[in-house]
This record gives C-alpha cells, structure tokens and sequence, in this order.
C-alpha cells in the first residue's frame, strides 16, 4: 500500500535533507519540497502557502495514483496536515508524519546555511507556534546531533512500528 510519509518541523530543521535520506531508503518513492512552490515572492506568506500546498496535493495525488510512495518536506499548520492526509486517504494511501524538533539554539545557528532576518524571525514564531512539537505527529526527531541517514533510518524504523 502506497504511503504518505509527511515531514515537519521549523525553517532549517533538515526536512529536505532527511527526505532526501529517506527517500534512498524508501523504493518508489517521490520527494516533494515546499520549498519549490514557485509562488512570486512579492505575495503574502498565507497566499504563498496556499499556492504551495495546492501544489503539494497535487504532488502527492500524481505519486500516490501511480503506486509511488510521498515524502512531503514541508512545515505543517494542523489544517494541512488534515489537507493532506485526507488527500492520501482520498488515494488508497496511509500517512505517517514525522516532526523535526532539533532545539531552537541549533536551528538558528543556520545548520551550513546563512539565514536572512526574516528566518530567524519566522523560527522563533515557529517554535512558539508548536512548529517543533505537533499533536498529529507519529514520531519527533530531534536532528541536532544526527545525521540525516541516521534520521531517516529512525523515521523507516517507527513507520514500521506503528503498522
């Protein structure tokens, strides 16, 4: 059975890295970043958002109707996390979402990336937004002294756990 694999967490947490990681690891499988979007920039950070996610879904009906498997790197708010899931569902498909909560400190250091001053700004709202601790979480990974093989091995153990 095709699966959603969704991960979370704050601006620099290593999504994209540990889907990259993950998706070595997981056999037809899709990656899609949200990141790549390709919302114009001058638009509200909402409507960038909404224009991600659309693209998200979009993303994961196409891999999930063809049999592959999704990894979703991308900050989740609990209504896409419902979005998405539902879409999965909607797809034949079971979810599992994993949370990057590596602590605050370390994100801001940048982790090999120069931040802007809106990011910092935006990690700090997304930590006391509960970016780094969801509800709907199946795991949390604190990714701040591990490697992104190393979490996603961690991610593929509790996907199998949870069945």
């Amino acid at each position: 059975m095709p699966t959603a694999v969704l991960i979370n967490g704050p601006i620099a947490s290593g999504k994209t890295t540990v889907g990259r990681a993950l998706q070595a690891l997981v056999p037809k499988s899709a990656l899609i970043d949200g990141d790549d979007h390709g919302a114009p920039a001058e638009i509200s950070l909402s409507a960038r958002w909404t224009f991600a996610l659309w693209r998200i879904d979009g993303a994961v009906r196409d891999a999930l109707q063809a049999g592959r498997n999704a990894i979703v790197a991308w900050p989740l708010t609990p209504l896409h996390f419902e979005h998405l899931r539902d879409t999965a569902h909607e797809c034949g498909a079971i979810v599992f979402c994993a949370t990057l909560c590596p602590p605050i400190e370390i994100v801001l250091t940048g982790r090999g990336r120069t931040l802007t001053p809106w990011e910092r700004e935006r990690i700090a709202a997304m930590y006391a937004e509960g970016y780094a601790a969801r509800r709907f979480s199946d795991v949390l990974i604190d990714t701040a002294t591990t490697d992104a093989a190393t979490n996603a091995q961690e991610i593929l153990r509790a996907m199998t756990t949870t069945r």
